[in-house]
């Protein structure tokens, strides 16, 4: 069935176990790892035993849709390499993940029924963006129905350094090139009290090209 952890089981949400963990058919929300070994489909004495050990470890008790006694929170990391379907609330937008580094683009249909329906749009040469959330999805034809999403984990505030030294040491990689050197006695306390203030002048040698070139700057 390709499960490794409750969550591969269970909804975006986290709060029930999909129908196809409970009828021990192979799920659709997450990708298959190529080295997850062939089987045989569960007989009828196994899939028995399955469906009485779920509850007495997961499902809350008495429930008939398989609701979890204690659901799962958030995810841990924002964008799972196994999960497939993710929701861009800024967009409305759909992105199935198909397969390592190939992602396709659902766009919103009206809103007529109870659960959200997207169109296919194609194929993308890029991911989602940042703000996404895990969604789960039942594909019907050319139409998706979002049932449920996931609870996002919190951003987490950036560190404000609080040396200029720091602050460069903090650049993404690909921002070290353009501070190769720098040197300041007090840790630029004073041209950031100068900047505050209103009264920092900055000099240049006027030697920036936008193409091709360095500049030589001075702030004081």
């Amino acid at each position: 069935m390709g499960f490794t952890y409750l969550s591969d089981m269970c909804n975006a949400a986290g709060t029930h176990i999909l129908p196809e963990a409970w009828t021990c058919q192979r799920q659709s929300h997450t990708l298959r790892s190529p080295s997850w070994p062939n089987f045989k489909a569960p007989g009828r004495q196994t899939k028995a035993a399955w469906q009485s050990l779920l509850p007495s470890l997961f499902i809350l008790p008495g429930h008939s849709h398989r609701q979890l006694a204690s659901p799962l929170g958030e995810w841990l990391t924002p964008l799972d390499s196994h999960w497939i379907w993710w929701h861009d609330p800024v967009t409305d937008t759909l992105w199935e993940h198909r397969q390592l580094n190939e992602w396709h683009t659902w766009t919103s249909l009206p809103r007529r029924y109870q659960h959200r329906r997207f169109s296919h749009a194609g194929p993308s040469a890029e991911g989602p963006p940042g703000n996404r959330s895990c969604a789960t999805v039942r594909v019907s034809g050319s139409v998706a129905r979002m049932q449920d999403i996931g609870a996002s984990p919190p951003q987490q505030p950036a560190t404000v350094q609080s040396t200029l030294q720091a602050a460069i040491l903090d650049l993404p990689p690909t921002c070290l090139w353009a501070v190769q050197y720098a040197q300041s006695g007090d840790h630029a306390l004073t041209v950031a009290r100068a900047i505050a203030q209103g009264t920092a002048v900055a000099v240049s040698d006027g030697s920036l090209r936008y193409t091709l070139g360095t500049l030589l700057g001075l702030c004081h």
